[in-house]
């Protein structure tokens, strides 16, 4: 009698078992669902938006940039600006202020990124501007992707410019 191989499709099943526990999103992060694609109606700024949205309340973490892992702000951005199919994005916050086309304050237009500065140097945090004076970002270690005001004493203080993603 001869033994067989187990097939691909076994062996692959099996891996999945095996290793689901490694990628399982965090228990209190809101499941991500890939958005529709994008129709010809449709801007690529809504379609950022819609998929910020999807993932307010995933937790932060530092280098993250998935939903199912977590997002640091810059992480947040790259991941987003990706799947709503700009290109060109860099992944850290100083290359995001480095590299975008800046635009004043006063034009913000949603899809906007917003940087900010908390100590002299380059910006250290940087956030999607929504409209309505809101913003959505990945605040820090032990906080969840959130929509913040931009007109609180806090961020309104620290804001020191907005760039427009490239198309």
């Amino acid at each position: 009698m001869t033994r067989r191989a187990p097939s691909t499709a076994l062996l692959t099943l099996a891996s999945a078992l095996l290793l689901g526990g490694c990628a399982t999103p965090y228990p209190h992060a809101p499941q991500y669902r890939p958005a529709e694609p994008v129709t010809a109606g449709q801007s690529d700024r809504q379609h950022l938006i819609r998929l910020l949205h999807g993932v307010v309340g995933t937790p932060y973490r530092y280098g993250g940039a998935s939903p199912h892992t977590g997002f640091d702000c810059s992480g947040l951005i790259y991941w987003a600006s990706r799947h709503a199919g700009y290109r060109g994005v860099p992944r850290t916050v100083r290359e995001q202020y480095r590299q975008l086309r800046r635009v004043p304050l006063d034009r913000l237009r949603p899809g906007d990124i917003l940087f900010f500065r908390f100590h002299p140097g380059p910006p250290t945090h940087d956030g999607v501007y929504i409209g309505r004076g809101r913003f959505i970002h990945a605040p820090a270690t032990g906080d969840r992707v959130s929509i913040a005001r931009l007109d609180s004493r806090f961020w309104s203080r620290h804001l020191i410019a907005a760039a427009r993603l490239p198309r």
